[in-house]
């Protein structure tokens, strides 16, 4: 980023990019001298070295923020096409067929447990319960007893969830606002539970204009 000639595209779809409210004013102040210009909102491909903007979703990124459109470019292939790609095996959750036909809950942490979480996890003993920590967090050992398994956190989430739904009869994936979950609208073999976090509110209202942009395209 130093060489003035220097242009780069990035891919940006979390929800950092749309919650610059979570931005200190000292952050805000330098981001307004690195773009030169007084910046309203804050996200990544602010920059005027950024050429290119990435996005599986054109119609929410330009509603957000509409003065980034004419950057704004859309993958060829979907997400679901992608996650089932031959060159991503390698990255598969390869636990799912002991989950087949079960009902299955999913944990993705934040940085920290939430505890809320125990009001939400199943009693009942057919139910597997399956935790996948962020990739900051170390579990303690002693914690997993309330758990069935620990995924490893160097699995992609979306993948881990693609290939769950794939076998399970249904996943529950509860979350704190995870940007995994913007790609997946609910259906009969999905549910999800948003616990209440600092980007809880951000992501549902995103999530809500993903399903209805969904939906007008169907």
């Amino acid at each position: 980023m130093m060489k003035r000639k220097t242009k780069i595209s990035v891919y940006e779809e979390g929800l950092a990019t749309y919650s610059s409210h979570m931005l200190s004013k000292l952050k805000k102040g330098i981001y307004t001298i690195l773009n030169k210009r007084i910046m309203s909102k804050v996200y990544i491909g602010a920059h005027h070295r950024v050429r290119n903007i990435f996005v599986y979703d054109i119609p929410l990124h330009n509603k957000l923020i509409p003065s980034a459109s004419e950057k704004v470019q859309s993958f060829q292939s979907s997400l679901e096409n992608l996650l089932n790609k031959e060159n991503l095996q390698s990255m598969k959750y390869n636990k799912q067929d002991e989950y087949k036909g079960k009902n299955v809950y999913l944990y993705l942490t934040n940085w920290t447990i939430n505890n809320e979480i125990y009001r939400h996890l199943p009693k009942e003993k057919d139910c597997i319960k399956l935790i996948k920590p962020h990739p900051k967090l170390i579990i303690n050992k002693k914690f997993l007893s309330t758990f069935d398994d620990l995924i490893d956190a160097e699995f992609v989430a979306e993948i881990v969830i693609s290939n769950l739904i794939s076998v399970v009869k249904h996943l529950t994936v509860i979350h704190e606002g995870s940007t995994s979950m913007l790609h997946f609208v609910p259906n009969e073999k999905l549910s999800e539970i948003c616990l209440n976090s600092d980007t809880s509110y951000s992501y549902t209202q995103i999530k809500e204009i993903l399903v209805l942009n969904k939906k007008e395209r169907l």
